[in-house]
């Protein structure tokens, strides 16, 4: 496994803390969405739902002021 696929997918881990686990939901919509774009498979897509769902996502992990474990504010900035 290539470094930066290894780092994508170590971002997907938390423990029980609901703000380490906000992140990792973030890192894993992000590599989920990467990989529905890597396997060109036609994938019915609710671009309006899902850029609503990241956002209020984001928004409540900003207001925290609590970075991810490895000091990132935003795993994913391709859906916006």
């Amino acid at each position: 496994m290539a470094p930066d696929e290894a780092r994508a997918l170590r971002a997907t881990l938390s423990g029980v803390d609901q703000i380490e686990a906000g992140w990792a939901l973030l890192a894993c919509v992000d590599l989920y969405g990467r990989w529905r774009d890597e396997s060109g498979m036609l994938v019915e897509r609710r671009r309006n739902a899902e850029q609503h769902a990241v956002r209020y996502l984001r928004d409540v992990l900003a207001a925290t002021g609590r970075p991810a474990r490895d000091g990132r504010r935003g795993p994913i900035d391709a859906v916006s």
